[in-house]
């Protein structure tokens, strides 16, 4: 455990290096890139994260660890939980209200520790209520998903995420912050171009000196989080991969069960690839569809702007490219549920 964890550590901090270069050419501040020398974090702050990740990844799984009931007979078994409620959505429901708030008053006003603590609160509730909220989305669409399904093999994957909706979001809940962030902060670019476009004859015009331009700041820090939001993504994919792969193993023989009566390999592999697909894209849509609700609440109607088609496009190859990742777990499937593993003794 701790072996696995030191690695992560390593190989995180390995792709960190790797990435600093390509993300200096690609962000830009005022219209110039950045020296890869001053893309780099206090002393301090890289070496709390460096020890504090082992230990959260140690502490997260004894955690884990503690809904595994062990029998007399040395056989584990999961304990059940109980299933999310919709008190999970309170934190966002909350975020959302204090939105509405906030576009309604002036905050303008200087020194107001009101509006302070719900500038800082709100979107912290946001956030807390994407993670939150999760499990409990992941449960009743795929409820529904078993309802409206008319395949045996949709049936099974729906059934499957039902059954443990905490463990199919957990491991993509990074991806529905970042595509949040993603989303707004692609939004405000285009309402920032959109303004630039209206009012950049009169700025030059009236300022010929005028030099500095918040849209090059936004689009700069929008095109690195987009970079950032891809490698959450692939690591989101990582984390999906090992969670099928771990599913395959506990139900090789169930697995093989099904495709000994007459299931058809290529159902089987649609299985875990729905058990993947799933928990990705409703992470996905949710967050984005968060960010376009709050972005719209907050910004006058006279301002709101759609981001361009290449966020778009980005958006769905980044998704496409983590479901491809996912495909190396379909050799296992024919190697889990083939009649050897239909023995019990």
């Amino acid at each position: 455990m701790w072996t696995a964890a030191v690695a992560g550590t390593l190989l995180g901090w390995g792709g960190h290096l790797l990435a600093r270069p390509f993300a200096a050419e690609r962000v830009r501040v005022d219209g110039t890139s950045l020296v890869v020398d001053d893309l780099v974090a206090p002393t301090w702050q890289l070496v709390l994260v460096l020890v504090a990740m082992p230990l959260i990844a140690v502490a997260a799984t004894l955690v884990s660890l503690h809904r595994v009931q062990i029998t007399p007979l040395g056989a584990g078994r999961r304990a059940r939980r109980r299933p999310p409620t919709a008190r999970r959505a309170i934190p966002l429901a909350v975020g959302l209200a204090g939105v509405v708030y906030l576009a309604g008053v002036d905050t303008t006003e200087e020194n107001d520790p009101t509006l302070a603590t719900m500038g800082i609160a709100t979107p912290l509730s946001i956030l807390a209520g994407l993670v939150l909220a999760g499990p409990w989305a992941c449960m009743w669409v795929s409820r529904g998903l078993a309802r409206l399904s008319g395949r045996a093999p949709v049936l099974i994957a729906a059934r499957r995420i039902a059954a443990d909706p905490y463990t199919a979001f957990r491991t993509v809940g990074g991806v529905a912050i970042a595509a949040f962030v993603a989303t707004a902060i692609a939004i405000g670019a285009a309402v920032e171009s959109d303004g630039e476009e209206d009012h950049g004859s009169a700025l030059a015009w009236t300022e010929p000196e005028f030099t500095y331009s918040t849209d090059t700041n936004i689009d700069g820090f929008s095109s690195g989080f987009q970079l950032a939001t891809a490698f959450v993504l692939f690591v989101a994919a990582c984390s999906l991969t090992v969670s099928v792969v771990a599913g395959l193993l506990e139900r090789r023989r169930p697995f093989a069960l099904l495709r000994a009566s007459g299931v058809r390999l290529g159902e089987l592999r649609l299985i875990a690839l729905l058990e993947t697909a799933a928990p990705l894209l409703l992470t996905v849509l949710g967050g984005m569809a968060t960010a376009f609700v709050v972005m719209f609440l907050s910004l006058p109607r006279a301002e709101w702007a759609l981001p361009g088609p290449g966020f778009f496009a980005g958006a769905a190859a980044s998704v496409v490219v983590t479901l491809a990742v996912c495909l190396v777990t379909w050799p296992l499937v024919d190697a889990t549920t083939r009649h050897d593993n239909v023995r019990y003794e």
